[in-house]
């Protein structure tokens, strides 16, 4: 399809998911009325601003891969958030990286953040991801984080350094 204008959907209050995919979307004001979405798939757009969708707080799974997205720190507004995928866009805030979210067995989350950050199951940010996630600090169980090609080819240097350090244990 060739769907620019989805001013037509904002009408649709109750609706509960939504695939707009390979369109030419850009404008994503219409969808700030949809509160009631839990499943929003807009992947192979033209979008640059997720922000409007900062009222679907309903929202659990939001796919927007393949588009020129640059800030994606709307998803903290967004608490029952489970499944981000957003592959290929030009996302240059560091919303996980300024965040560092880490919990050990033992403790609670303390912060609005960290809970937030512990619901989420599966984060693509794949060709987004740098060489150094190291400053990023998540602790969520099941994640599901896919590897781009930067941080395939440093995979044999990581597991040089582990075989080292577990060869002096």
């Amino acid at each position: 399809m060739n769907l620019t204008n989805i001013t037509p959907l904002s009408a649709l209050t109750k609706l509960r998911q939504l695939s707009a995919t390979a369109n030419k979307i850009h404008d994503l004001q219409p969808l700030q009325a949809l509160t009631s979405l839990n499943k929003l798939e807009l992947e192979m757009n033209k979008i640059i601003d997720i922000s409007p969708l900062k009222s679907l707080t309903n929202l659990k799974t939001l796919n927007v891969d393949d588009n020129q997205i640059v800030f994606i720190s709307v998803i903290q507004h967004m608490p029952l958030l489970t499944h981000l995928s957003a592959t290929v866009n030009k996302i240059i805030d560091n919303y996980f990286d300024n965040n560092s979210f880490f919990c050990t067995d033992q403790e609670e989350p303390s912060s609005k953040e960290e809970k937030f950050a512990l619901k989420l199951k599966l984060i693509n940010l794949t060709n987004r991801i740098q060489t150094e996630i190291k400053k990023t600090k998540i602790k969520i169980e099941n994640i599901e984080l896919k590897i781009t090609r930067k941080l395939n080819e440093q995979k044999y240097r990581l597991i040089h350094v582990i075989n080292q350090v577990v060869g002096v244990i």
